[in-house]
C-alpha cells in the first residue's frame, strides 16, 4: 500500500483521514492504522475508499492499494 498517495488523494478531495473514515463508515483509528500499515485493508475497504474519492482510474487504484 502507498499511504502517500491515498493521503495525498485525500487531501486532494479536500477531505480529511476522519471524515473519509466517517464516510466509509470506519474508526478513524482503525483507518489511520490501516494507512501507516498496521493492518491491512479489504478489497470491500478498498473499493469503498476509491468511491468516495472518486478514483475511477484502474492503474491509480492499482497503484494505491496494491504495491
Amino acid at each position: 500500500m502507498q499511504a502517500n498517495l491515498l493521503r495525498g488523494e485525500i487531501v486532494s478531495k479536500g477531505m480529511t483521514v476522519k471524515s473519509l473514515a466517517d464516510a466509509i463508515g470506519m474508526k478513524h483509528k482503525t483507518l489511520y492504522n490501516k494507512i501507516n500499515g498496521s493492518s491491512q485493508f479489504t478489497v470491500d475497504e478498498a473499493i469503498e475508499i476509491c468511491t468516495v474519492l472518486k478514483i475511477d482510474d484502474g492503474s491509480k487504484k492499482a497503484s494505491i492499494f496494491l504495491t
